[in-house]
Order: structure tokens, then sequence, then C-alpha cells
């Protein structure tokens, strides 16, 4: 969605289990500032979140679908979005899943053309960029894969650990489809608390 104000909730930090709401310590806040979180990928996602790591905005990535090719990333779309989004709030830092396709995987070519796309676009926005690997964020959220886990399984643990932290806004994370944005907003998350020090 496109945002036409902030949410309004209390100054948030990590909380001590997934269980429970981030608690407000608003003495160990960053100034005024806004952060982007981006899941990479066709079906990916992105978050916008501030200083005090409240939830600002979420939106899926825009596709152009072919039925002869792999989905692509609608760059000059996603670019309009987010020049609006920086009009009303200047980005101060964007923090993307570093991610790896493996080989012969159908789509890999695409799925690094659609990574690129977002990091052009984060350059050409001047917007500075730092890459995050899934287990630093995993690690941060505290969600770990266990041998019976699917991938579908660890997924749902990410819309579910926003839908708890963020209860007034879990409408935005409850669709299995939603997961892209739960992991941004999860990404986006764990990149201000390494600026805090935390």
């Amino acid at each position: 969605m496109i945002p036409t104000g902030p949410v309004s909730l209390k100054p948030l930090v990590k909380p001590e289990s997934p269980s429970e709401p981030l608690q407000d310590r608003s003495a160990q806040t960053l100034p005024k500032r806004y952060y982007l979180g981006v899941d990479p990928g066709a079906y990916g996602g992105w978050s916008l979140v501030d200083g005090q790591l409240n939830l600002i905005a979420v939106g899926h990535l825009p596709r152009i679908e072919k039925a002869t090719t792999s989905l692509k990333v609608d760059g000059a779309l996603l670019q309009s979005q987010w020049l609006m989004i920086n009009d009303c709030y200047t980005i101060a830092h964007a923090f993307v899943e570093a991610v790896n396709s493996r080989p012969r995987q159908a789509g890999a070519f695409q799925f690094g053309v659609n990574t690129g796309t977002i990091h052009g676009l984060c350059y050409g926005l001047g917007i500075p960029l730092t890459l995050v690997g899934p287990t630093a964020w995993k690690g941060f959220a505290k969600i770990k894969r266990y041998d019976d886990d699917s991938k579908r399984d660890v997924k749902s643990e990410a819309r579910q650990r926003c839908m708890t932290w963020f209860p007034d806004q879990a409408h935005l994370f409850r669709r299995n489809m939603d997961d892209a944005v739960a992991e941004a907003t999860l990404i986006a998350l764990y990149g201000v608390s390494k600026l805090r020090g935390r």
C-alpha cells in the first residue's frame, strides 16, 4: 500500500521472546528517519519502518506477468511507488535480503535480474544499501527451521511473528501471499536494530 500517513504505534524494540509484543523503550530510539526492508524476487515485498520501529507501510513488489517467461519485477512501477514514498518519508537506508539461487534452479536468471532491479533502484534513488543474510534476520526474529519444517512453515512463522509484534496491523500479514511483506518487515527491523547497536 502507498502510505498516506504513519501507522500509530508506540516506539518499539526487539522482545525477549517471539511470543511477546515489542516493548516501549523510547530512550533507545534513533532520530526520526525511515528505513526500507526488501525481500527480493518476483513474489517479494517491501516494508517501511522508522527509527522507533514503528511500521509505516508495506507492499508487494509489482510484477510483469507473461505466460511464456518467468515472473519479472516491474521496475518502472516500483520506482514510481518508492519515489512517492520517498517524497513523504525520506528513506535513510535500505536493507535487502542477500540471496543466492541454486545451480540450474528454474528462473534463476530472472531472479538475479529482479534482485539487480531492486539494487539499481536503491542506488538510483540515492538510498544507501546493506545486504542482510537470511540467517541474520531470522536469528533476530528467533525463527528456526527444524528438520520437519517446510519452507512454507518458516514463511508462515514470519507472518505470525509480525502479527504478534504488530497486533493493530495484523491484517497486513494474514494471507499466505503476505509472507514476503512479513519477511521484508523483519529484515527492516533487524537492520534498524543493528543501527541501534542491539
